[in-house]
């Protein structure tokens, strides 16, 4: 009876451990490189208005900001994984989708004379 009960204990602690453990450091890296691929497209990508890059042009301006954001966005959901959700951080609000609670996040920020963008993005 006692070694049942020890069994059971080390079998739920077992499965407690991998159900609580941490992403994968792999997984994290993959995600941030995802989201460095994704600062790379804004700053490769031409505007719609004016200004050198479109991710100059997100962070120039509230008025700059609302008029890049559907382009930025629909850019971004073509180059990135179908199975990659992402979420835009301007100085002036942001676009995506929102994270969900817990998720396993990648992070990258790029800044430029008018201010921080900061992309994230995780398994959708």
């Amino acid at each position: 009876m006692v070694e049942a009960a020890i069994g059971v204990v080390l079998v739920l602690s077992v499965a407690t451990s991998f159900a609580l453990a941490p992403a994968a450091p792999d997984e994290t890296a993959r995600l941030d490189a995802h989201a460095a691929d994704a600062i790379a497209v804004l700053r490769a990508d031409a505007p719609v208005g004016a200004g050198a890059t479109r991710l100059t042009a997100l962070t120039r301006s509230a008025t700059a900001e609302r008029r890049e954001q559907a382009p930025a966005r629909s850019r971004l959901a073509s180059v990135l994984p179908d199975t990659v959700a992402f979420r835009v951080r301007t100085p002036y609000g942001s676009f995506g989708d929102p994270r969900p609670p817990g998720a396993t996040v990648g992070v990258a920020s790029a800044t430029t004379h008018h201010g921080r963008l900061t992309v994230r993005v995780w398994y959708a």
